[in-house]
């Protein structure tokens, strides 16, 4: 009797700690927590009178809160952005400074236009060096006090060579050798295997620094396919001193502002980030060429070069960049399922190899056979990227085969992200390029570097600038298409390190909602406030490099915080339950005795 008295008050004792327990968990649990910070944009207006726009129904007309997102999976980051909007209208000697320095650096060129489709006499203004200009002159129309991003649109068609209104009835006839468009370029080199580009149909520019300039008035383009402004008022019989004129006008401001917002100043994330101290870009090459042996395999990448760029982006982390190289016939079974998954259709001159049968044999949902080519450890303080980049022989490369693709125009792909693995395909013809284009570069051609950084960049949370607006495709990154950048943009090194910035100091306040202040931590706390004032004035500042190691700083303090309160709630827990079963033990071994002695008394 004694015996099963005992075990019961044990049982019961040891169902009061585990609930005690269960109540103070060790395992943390997600905290859904959020972050509003501000975000300024200046917009800079030039050509265009201040009497024409109304800025009050302009900010109206534009995001007040920018919700930040993860694309993939589709959820929210927790960060908001307040958009702080400011107009600036620069003086007519502003404006005419600025198309003395154009004409001055601006070269005329009698060719084929690719969207006329005719030859014309068409201007060409340095895509680089206009952006420096209006750079170093900024402090022309703002003092610099509030950090920002600029944007600046012009209408430059009254001060140099442009389409005019009176020309849109020329183009809808098909009368255009008058025409007298200008654009904006640049020239590109692979620096693999030396192609030349010359990317010369651009209407906008940015990205070196924290400014992104729009020409209204330029192109029009064949890459966006946008009417300029003096055209674009001409198709809707837009007069600007009409009541409606003005409401049009202003809107339509809007709509270039907000493409610039959402693509480069506030842009969301294509997969959730996550900051590592070390990060491995793992390259596997897999030459399955055939036909040609030239250029040599090696000679196809640079991991410097890859190595350089990641290091920019990511300035508080270790690149590593491992690369090997394979012969596809050295796995029969990748063989095989390359060979199963070409498809017998062409894209034009493409043989397409479908990827999603390769990626499906590979993926460890699929048929897990990743695991075969990559050697991928699992640690907190490292993010291994395997990267498998193929050769493939004549003009095979990958594509989709996705329903919307499945007509002559469907294209097929230099690379892929899939969150898992970056799958690269360039074709022997790629290698060598310009043995096939019109104007022959013999033995020229592109590598795969500029490819690998572009998806190591998706891999990393970047999505491509031209996402909401074409024109966004126009900037200084090698996350866009249009050019041939080798480097990420300012509007991306900021919004990753502001990323990184935002989930650490989320992560802080998450782990500080649990810490309640006692005399062991008070300290400490202090510390956290102290820090977290440093981050919030870098941040404020836009200087994201400096703001993240502090922010990393005050995540480590807040989560120790929070142990510290955790192991002091289960020490007290477990004191209470030491000294409830030694209650019990004493109960059970002299309770009975204690009993005799008072029932003979």
């Amino acid at each position: 009797m004694k015996v099963l008295f005992g075990i019961l008050l044990l049982f019961l004792s040891c169902t009061w700690l585990a609930q005690a327990f269960a109540r103070n968990p060790e395992m943390r649990t997600e905290i859904n927590t959020a972050r509003l910070v501000d975000l300024n944009v200046r917009v800079v207006v030039i050509g265009i009178s201040p009497e024409l726009v109304n800025t009050t129904y302009l900010k109206w007309n534009l995001p007040s809160i920018k919700f930040q997102q993860y694309l993939n999976p589709g959820v929210t980051t927790g960060a908001r952005y307040r958009l702080n909007y400011e107009f600036i209208f620069p003086s007519r000697e502003f404006e005419d400074s600025f198309a003395q320095y154009l004409k001055s650096i601006a070269k005329l060129e009698v060719f084929n236009n690719p969207f006329f489709e005719t030859n014309l006499t068409n201007t060409f203004y340095p895509a680089d060096l206009t952006e420096n200009w209006l750079r170093y002159h900024q402090s022309d129309f703002y003092d610099g006090s509030v950090p920002a991003y600029t944007l600046v649109l012009a209408n430059l068609s009254r001060t140099v060579p442009s389409v005019s209104s009176s020309q849109y009835s020329e183009y809808i006839k098909k009368s255009m050798s008058n025409f007298t468009p200008h654009y904006y370029n640049m020239t590109y080199y692979d620096s693999d295997l030396y192609f030349t580009l010359r990317r010369r149909w651009m209407t906008s520019w940015g990205g070196s620094g924290r400014l992104y300039f729009i020409d209204l008035s330029a192109g029009p383009s064949n890459v966006t396919k946008q009417l300029p402004l003096q055209w674009a008022t001409k198709a809707n019989n837009i007069t600007f001193q009409t009541p409606y004129g003005s409401i049009w006008l202003t809107q339509y401001l809007s709509d270039w502002i907000y493409g610039a917002v959402e693509g480069l100043f506030a842009p969301d994330f294509i997969y959730p980030i996550g900051f590592a101290k070390n990060f491995i870009i793992d390259v596997l090459v897999i030459d399955n060429r055939t036909d040609l042996r030239i250029p040599a395999i090696d000679a196809t990448l640079s991991p410097p070069r890859i190595k350089e760029e990641l290091e920019k982006l990511l300035p508080l982390s270790e690149i590593e960049v491992k690369v090997r190289f394979i012969n596809a016939t050295s796995s029969k079974n990748l063989t095989n399922i390359i060979v199963t998954s070409t498809s017998p259709g062409k894209y034009g001159n493409i043989s397409v190899i479908d990827a999603r049968p390769v990626y499906n044999w590979l993926s460890a949902e699929g048929v897990g056979h990743l695991k075969d080519f990559f050697n991928i450890t699992e640690r907190t303080s490292e993010l291994h990227i395997p990267v498998m980049a193929f050769v493939f022989t004549g003009e095979h490369q990958f594509g989709f085969t996705f329903k919307e693709d499945l007509s002559d125009d469907a294209e097929s792909i230099w690379g892929v992200a899939l969150g898992d693995v970056i799958l690269i395909s360039h074709s022997s013809h790629d290698l060598i390029r310009g043995n096939f284009t019109e104007r022959r570069q013999p033995q020229r051609g592109f590598g795969l570097t500029n490819t690998i950084i572009h998806e190591v960049g998706h891999m990393l949370g970047l999505t491509h600038p031209f996402r909401i607006d074409p024109t966004q495709d126009f900037v200084a990154s090698v996350m866009a298409y249009y050019p041939y950048e080798y480097g990420y943009s300012q509007f991306e090194k900021d919004s990753l390190l502001r990323g990184y910035t935002d989930s650490q100091l989320m992560a802080a306040k998450a782990d500080l909602r649990e810490v309640g202040p006692n005399l062991l931590n008070q300290e400490l706390l202090l510390s956290i406030q102290r820090k977290l004032e440093v981050v919030e004035r870098h941040y404020s500042e836009m200087s994201y490099a400096e703001a993240l190691p502090v922010a990393l700083k005050v995540r480590r303090e807040a989560a120790f915080a929070r142990w510290v309160t955790e192991t002091i709630s289960i020490f007290t827990t477990g004191s209470l339950a030491v000294f409830s079963v030694s209650s019990i033990v004493v109960l059970i071994t002299f309770g009975p005795r204690y009993l005799r002695r008072k029932k003979f008394e």
